[in-house]
């Protein structure tokens, strides 16, 4: 975890965004049955997506922000 006072403003190195990227779609190809995975940060913001192709999507992309940053908040009240 990141300790500075910049924290909010960090940005993924491209080397972070491949790993989340790659661990997401890892847990998609786990189990047909799985059909989202994704990774969020402690203030909500999406890090990483994978979906399983050629399903319909149960949430918007809107959607799916929100449910993350409703998530985070939870998580520390």
């Amino acid at each position: 975890m990141r300790n500075s006072k910049y924290d909010k403003f960090f940005i993924l190195t491209k080397l972070e965004q491949q790993f989340f990227q790659e661990f997401c779609d890892k847990v998609i190809s786990l189990d047909p049955a799985i059909r989202f995975a994704g990774i969020a940060d402690e203030d909500g913001k999406i890090l990483a997506v994978s979906e399983r192709k050629g399903l319909k999507p149960l949430l918007t992309p809107e959607e799916r922000a929100q449910y993350a940053i409703t998530a985070a908040t939870r998580q520390y009240t």
